[in-house]
């Protein structure tokens, strides 16, 4: 004799556990471009403080 019973696939661990994994497995996926992108150097550096104290010359 056997009793088939349906198993909820939603439960509420279920729904604890991916309502949190999901925003934060978002979050760092978001987070690592941000933080590697500060490596470079920027090549706009020198011009962007050479034309500044042109422009402070100038006037």
């Amino acid at each position: 004799m056997t009793i088939d019973r349906l198993i909820p696939i939603f439960t509420v661990r279920w729904l604890a556990i991916h309502g949190l994994a999901v925003p934060t497995v978002s979050f760092l996926g978001s987070y690592q471009p941000c933080s590697s992108s500060n490596d470079k150097p920027n090549p706009n550096y020198r011009a962007m403080t050479q034309s500044t104290r042109t422009n402070k010359v100038l006037n």
